[in-house]
């Protein structure tokens, strides 16, 4: 009997989290929609990771409520869990140019003390 009330409760509080989490990343989405983040490469990466982390929480969210054909969820899971993935290799990209570009800049200041 504790058994199972344990089990609702945490159930009950993981799908809390997950619509707590999925509200948060739209709500994130839509004010920073509102700003010039187009301009900034780091604008354009954290505008997509977040939409992208929006749409997983809430396709998760959904999948947890409504009945799908099994093929159905894990396509859908293929699809987002494959654009997570080429967003997070992104984030990676991104800070290895940042770093390749402050080294640059170090060695240039260093050239130029060194004349």
């Amino acid at each position: 009997m504790i058994d199972d009330h344990m089990t609702l409760f945490l159930a009950s509080l993981a799908m809390a989290l997950l619509v707590l989490g999925a509200v948060q990343a739209w709500a994130f989405a839509w004010r920073y929609s509102r700003d010039n983040w187009r301009r900034w490469a780091e604008g354009r990466h954290l505008m997509h990771f977040t939409v992208c982390l929006a749409w997983l929480l809430t396709a998760t969210t959904l999948l947890q409520i409504i009945p799908v054909p099994l093929w159905l969820a894990a396509a859908l899971s293929v699809v987002l869990f494959g654009w997570l993935d080429y967003e997070l290799y992104r984030r990676h990209r991104l800070l290895t140019l940042a770093r390749e570009e402050r080294a640059r800049r170090e060695d240039d200041a260093r050239r130029e003390a060194a004349q």
